[in-house]
């Protein structure tokens, strides 16, 4: 069997494909904007690189010598793909699927080699001279809509995995991939047409050329971002997002890494600040080009662009108290994924976030990393929390934690006093508060009432008592409902991690 091994610029790992020569010519069509090489010297130097290696110890191109970080293996008619970032071996079918499924292995491996380059599931393109950013769910029209505008001359930054690096939108070089059949746009299968690529029956790649697409590293600013909502029958509208909803889009995109989330929480703020954010709510593809040729035309220019961490600042704005709903407390409490560690089990297909006004009691949903990977489940919601320093366990001798007790309904219970847990960055929009764990794995949204609840648990604060505050705030709704939605309240902020007993005093 045939054995080769491939470099690529940003990966600290060759792939090696083991009796895939049928298939070399594809993916080097495929990765013509991402550089790649049969030896790591024949790569761009260090200066070239759009990030810097992750430390001095590891040097910007891997050796020659080194072992495989991807592989990808001929057999029975079909491709095994074999990566750390998978549980197994990944099945493809055809030329196509392969391509795609190890595009997203690459970029996995380029984000893990380098710790300030974030990964989110979303399009972009060059409009008029203004980085427009597209965030919606799967089918939302993402990749057709890049076509379509790149039909029209727009240069595209990707259609479904973009670069963050510094807080600048980062091209990976790879062309748009087309769901077949095409929709309705004689404009669209025409340029389809001239650009075919790779493709099989139920999907067709565009080819890579540097004209319409930005090759892998180069870097832009947004200048606007657009959450897509594509509704049969519905005529082509932009409309302003609330700061909620744009918070929600954005956050739930990308792919979070451990200690990832405080960053990227000041970041998507940084943004909804500085940028326009706009639905887009459309069905003619057409109709929906030209509206956003006339948007940004006009769009003025930007501020200065969104950087690091250190230059989003995190800002927390207290939540007003809800007006009366139709019931006390309405919550969602949701939870992104996590790009999986090496060899670690990946995160589920994104499924649709339940909102408050769906729900009259409380829920936890999570919010998946939204990557065309297998639904398997992800890792345990409720991360153990980090060991305590010789020094803190000194200091808090004279405190004793509370024993963890069975969650039951009783009086006792409902006498348990609950405080925020600590280490949580938290950044409010409309209304709604988002926050990341001590760990910065994860983020949570509390909407409405919830809000206002956790935020009075800055102070120790028990059920019974928020209970009697919203029984006065809300004498219409009965006590009851009030009593047995904080129980479920409660347990679900518990569950999250986002509240704790306080210390008891010997």
């Amino acid at each position: 069997m045939s054995c080769e091994d491939i470099f690529f610029a940003g990966v600290p790992g060759p792939l090696r494909l083991q009796g895939c020569a049928a298939l070399l010519p594809a993916l080097e069509d495929f990765f013509r904007l991402w550089p790649h090489a049969r030896r790591p010297g024949q790569l761009p130097a260090a200066g070239q690189l759009p990030f810097p290696p992750p430390s001095a110890a590891m040097p910007p191109q891997p050796p020659a010598d080194t072992p495989p970080l991807l592989r990808v293996v001929a057999r029975d008619g079909e491709f095994r793909l074999h990566s750390p970032w998978l549980p197994g071996p990944r099945r493809e079918p055809g030329p196509a699927c392969l391509l795609c499924s190890l595009a997203i292995e690459l970029v996995t491996s380029c984000c893990h080699a380098c710790p300030e380059l974030l990964s989110l599931h979303a399009a972009a393109v060059r409009l008029h001279g203004r980085g427009l950013l597209f965030c919606g769910d799967n089918r939302a029209g993402k990749s057709t809509l890049v076509a379509r505008l790149m039909a029209d001359g727009a240069r595209s930054f990707g259609d479904d995995m973009l670069g963050l690096y510094r807080g600048r939108l980062l091209s990976f070089g790879v062309a748009p991939r087309l769901r077949l059949p095409l929709p309705a746009s004689p404009c669209l299968r025409r340029f389809a047409e001239r650009h075919a690529a790779v493709a099989d029956r139920h999907y067709g790649y565009l080819a890579a050329c540097a004209d319409m697409v930005a090759p892998w590293g180069e870097a832009g600013r947004a200048h606007a971002v657009i959450l897509l909502e594509r509704v049969p029958g519905s005529t082509a509208s932009l409309r302003p997002a609330t700061a909620a909803a744009g918070m929600e889009g954005i956050l739930a995109r990308f792919l979070i890494r451990d200690g990832d989330a405080p960053a990227i929480l000041r970041l998507v703020k940084h943004w909804l600040e500085h940028l326009p954010c706009r639905i887009l709510r459309y069905d003619d593809l057409d109709s929906a080009t030209a509206l956003l040729h006339d948007w940004a035309a006009a769009l003025p220019p930007a501020g200065e662009p969104a950087e690091t961490s250190a230059a989003c600042t995190p800002v927390t704005a207290p939540v007003a108290s809800p007006a009366p709903g139709p019931s006390a407390v309405q919550v969602a409490v949701h939870a992104s994924a996590t790009v999986p560690a090496p060899l670690a089990v990946p995160a589920a297909d994104p499924a649709a976030v339940q909102t408050a006004a769906s729900a009259a009691v409380p829920a936890v949903a999570p919010v998946a990393a939204p990557v065309p990977a297998p639904a398997i489940p992800g890792p345990d919601p409720c991360p153990v929390p980090p060991a305590r320093s010789a020094a803190a366990r000194t200091a808090a001798r004279p405190l004793r934690a509370c024993r963890p007790r069975r969650m039951v309904a009783g009086t006792d219970d409902a006498l348990r006093l609950w405080r925020q847990a600590p280490g949580l960055d938290v950044e409010s929009a409309g209304g709604c508060l988002f926050l990341s764990d001590s760990q910065g794995r994860r983020i949570f949204r509390l909407d409405g009432t919830a809000a206002v609840i956790w935020q009075l648990l800055a102070e120790p604060l028990s059920r019974r008592e928020a209970c009697a505050l919203l029984a006065e705030t809300f004498p219409d709704i009965p006590e009851v409902r009030i009593r047995r939605d904080l129980e479920r309240l409660f347990a679900d902020l518990a569950a999250a991690r986002l509240i704790e007993n306080p210390p008891c005093i010997l």
